[in-house]
């Protein structure tokens, strides 16, 4: 509610059921129709921020892809009890926040206050419109589908639409649309 009576934003709750990749793909499509926006902030209703001056962390770093990592929802006992073995505050152990890091990245550089990763979870991330119109180029003759909105048919990219493994590994993971989403950006020098 505090952000919504900031007057510099532009406050929509938009769903569609379970289907995130359909619902993420419309609000791309919604966003850049409409123009005048400079970002778009992904805050999914299960995340809580304790302080909301985070996004305007996050703006100012600069960055047209950027996220604050938040926990997992569930509780790791085990690794809250070795932190607290250690010495150290139990709760830095007790939870994984979404993110990957691969580690032939070797070790992490902060950039504007941020660190690259492979992949993260878009519960609290934020692109610009500039990012996501280079990825709705880029994808838009190999992902469009005709998203039909009260009997309209609206030419839509897909995304955030999950991404199978390599076939050459069969048995690899099938990315979420948030994971699938980044490794498109990242395909794209994000």
């Amino acid at each position: 509610m505090r952000l919504a009576r900031d007057t510099t934003a532009d406050v929509s709750v938009v769903g569609f059921g379970c289907d995130l990749v359909r619902a993420r793909s419309r609000v791309v499509r919604q966003v850049l129709e409409a123009g005048g926006y400079h970002a778009v902030l992904w805050w999914d209703d299960d995340v809580i921020p304790r302080d909301l001056e985070i996004i305007n962390r996050m703006l100012a770093t600069g960055h047209d892809l950027v996220a604050a990592p938040y926990p997992q929802k569930l509780v790791y006992w085990e690794g809250a009890g070795g932190m607290a073995i250690d010495g150290h505050n139990a709760e830095w152990g007790a939870y994984k926040y979404p993110f990957q890091r691969s580690a032939s990245r070797g070790e992490a550089v902060v950039h504007n206050a941020c660190i690259d990763v492979d992949h993260v979870g878009m519960g609290f991330m934020l692109t610009t419109t500039a990012m996501l119109t280079k990825l709705w180029d880029a994808y838009s003759s190999t992902l469009s589908f005709g998203d039909v909105v009260q009997g309209k048919r609206n030419r839509t990219v897909a995304m955030f639409h999950l991404t199978l493994p390599d076939q050459s590994d069969p048995d690899g993971p099938l990315l979420s649309e948030d994971f699938s989403f980044c490794a498109r950006a990242r395909a794209q020098g994000y």
